[in-house]
């Protein structure tokens, strides 16, 4: 899956390079559908960690117009598992998740190395 490591940098290069159009927001829970089915559970664990130390970053879920992350599921599902009403804040990327996740894709950083 991309990695968006700066949302609004992430935003800009959307809409200047491809004329796509994004917002801010908060979405509830419930609104929110994970896009990949591979949740690592020692990383959710690890988010869980961060938020209840406060450490965790500001950077928002990235999400397409109909409702899928696009980046930040282990985000999701930790606070989906420590903080179920919290509304989370969000890029939402003015397109489809097949067309969000390609253009993602397209020029996101690269996943990490192994």
């Amino acid at each position: 899956m991309p990695q968006i490591y700066d949302a609004s940098k992430f935003a800009k290069l959307i809409k200047t390079k491809y004329g796509v159009k994004s917002h801010r927001g908060l979405m509830k829970m419930t609104e929110l559908r994970p896009s990949q089915n591979e949740i690592n559970s020692d990383r959710v664990s690890s988010v869980i960690r961060s938020i209840k130390s406060g450490t965790i970053g500001k950077n928002p879920l990235v999400v397409s117009a109909d409702g899928y992350i696009v980046d930040g599921h282990h985000r999701w599902a930790a606070y989906k598992k420590h903080s179920p009403e919290k509304r989370l804040p969000v890029l939402v990327i003015e397109l489809s998740i097949k067309d969000a996740l390609g253009l993602a894709t397209a020029v996101s950083s690269d996943r990490e190395k192994f």
